[in-house]
Order: structure tokens, then sequence, then C-alpha cells
């Protein structure tokens, strides 16, 4: 019995004396990163506050009530085109397009909650609570209807709930391959990515990674970069410091976490269209997407 207690005794004391080992040689490694990730977050702070002063807003902050929102008008006469970009896209997405569109009519580009120069807000990243929002904007800016509305990707999601909404303010609508209603059933992504895939993803640590510089030391990937490379040099150095900004990491997130409740909010039954009488008498009806009518060709697909 007194050996198996000294036995015992005996391994506890090995057992210490290796734990405050261990202790001591992680402690310096510990402390190394944390100081590397408080750095991170002062450098990602300090860039985020240059950049709003060397970059402000090519339009207006217009007050919607829980935040202000950016828009930017150009051109003349009606009806107004606005625009609304695809997730993740904010309003120097359609740089190229507004600046040729505005040479025949008045055009809008905007940034929605938590993109470009506009203000972050609590409210949900669903289709139903953006439309809300740009409808606001749209009376505050003192911008009247009708409009023919744009939309790319998820924008195009956005632009038809907003017909369904507002049909009489509504003259037209245009999709530049669109979003579907069906498009995470039928394009179930996330079943064939990995465990570790999936945990670099996951919305928190994007979130944190960001928020401690990671993604601005990084920088662009190729295939952001060929997006970039028709855009003036001015207009890509403003879109780099924005998407480089925690905020849009964050919202491009949450936008993602609704898209499921966004693309329900399209499965509604048929419903017309009814064109501003100032421009046309007739009525255009738009059925609501399905996979009969757009193909199932989601990634060539232009809407």
């Amino acid at each position: 019995m007194f050996v198996i207690w000294y036995s015992i005794v005996n391994c506890k004391e090995c057992y210490n004396a290796w734990f405050r080992r261990a202790g001591m040689m992680l402690y310096p490694i510990g402390m190394v990163i944390l100081t590397t990730l408080i750095i991170g977050a002062i450098y990602q702070r300090a860039s985020t506050l240059i950049n709003d002063y060397r970059y402000p807003p090519l339009g207006k902050l217009i007050d919607i009530g829980p935040c202000k929102l950016h828009i930017q008008v150009s051109g003349q006469g009606g009806p107004t085109v606005v625009l609304d970009a695809g997730m993740g896209g904010t309003s120097l997405s359609w740089a190229l397009v507004q600046s040729e569109l505005s040479k025949h009519t008045q055009v809008c580009s905007y940034d929605r909650v938590g993109y470009g120069w506009s203000e972050e807000a609590s409210s949900q990243r669903t289709s139903q609570s953006i439309i809300k929002e740009l409808h606001t904007l749209l009376h505050n800016a003192r911008i009247p209807g009708p409009y023919i509305l744009v939309g790319h990707s998820f924008g195009g999601c956005n632009m038809l709930l907003f017909a369904h909404q507002y049909p009489e303010e509504t003259a037209g609508v245009v999709l530049v391959d669109s979003v579907h209603e069906d498009m995470v059933e039928e394009l179930p992504l996330n079943a064939s990515k990995g465990l570790l895939t999936k945990i670099w993803q996951h919305p928190h640590l994007q979130w944190f990674i960001s928020f401690v510089g990671y993604h601005r030391l990084r920088g662009l990937s190729k295939e952001i970069e060929k997006m970039f490379h028709p855009l003036p040099e001015n207009i890509k150095a403003m879109y780099i410091s924005h998407l480089s900004r925690t905020s849009y990491t964050k919202t491009v997130l949450r936008e993602m976490s609704d898209i499921n409740e966004s693309l329900s909010q399209l499965k509604m039954p048929m419903f017309s269209l009814v064109i501003s009488p100032s421009l046309s008498s007739q009525q255009a009806s738009y059925p609501r997407m399905n996979r009969a009518t757009y193909g199932k060709d989601y990634k060539t697909n232009c809407y």
C-alpha cells in the first residue's frame, strides 16, 4: 500500500512539474498571439478611419429613421432607373452602367444598410426589410416614381419584391443574372464542403478575422481583381476600401444568413405589375419565378 501511495504522489508531482513547464513555454506564445491580434485590430480600425477621410461619399446620406443610407443620383429625365447590386456589391458596382444610363435619364444607385457609405442597422437583412428601406430612401430623397428597377443577383430578388409591394410606383423590372427562388434547394452548396471549410467560413470566425485586419492584409483574390479591372482607378480604390471594412463582412454574412427567408418571400402567387398610365396604358403580368419559366442553369442564365 505504501508503494502504491508513494507512486501516486510521485506521479502527481511529475504531472504538476510538466504542467508548470508547459505553462512557462506557452505563456510567451500566448502573449505574442494576443499582442498580434490587438495590433491587427488597431490597424484595421485606423485604416478604416483613414479611408473614410480619404474617400468621402460620392452621393448623399439620407436619413431613413434607424440609419442613413447613401444614394448617388445622376442624369435627368424619366422614368428614374434604380440600381440594386448583388450580395456584397455596392453602388460602385454600377459605376460604368450609371455613367452611360445617366446620359438618357435619371439614374440612382445606392448602398444597402452596412455597405459602402451607408450606416449599419439592427433590422433583418431580408428582402422585405431591404425594400422598405429603399422605398423610404427614395421618398426621403424626393425622387418620385415610377421607377425602372434594375437588380443584379440578390438585388433581383429585392427588386421583384419591390415591384410586387409598390406596383403603382414601378414602371418596369430588369433582372441581371438574378437569383432564383429555388436556388438554395437546387444548388445545395454547403453539402459538398468539408468540416474545415465550414469552420473557416463560420460567420463568427469570418467577422473576427476581419476585425483583426486579416481580410485587409490578405488583399483581393484573383477573381475579384479581374472583376475590378474595367473600373477606373479611383473607383477601384474606393471599392477596395469598402470591401476591407469589418461592417462589410458583417453585412454580407447577415444577408447570407437571411437568404432563405428572402427567397421564400418570392414564393407567392402570380402577380400583376401595373405600368404607370403616363408611360403606357397596358398592363404587364409577371409570373412568379419558377424553374419552368427561367430554367435551371442558375450559374449562367441571365434573367
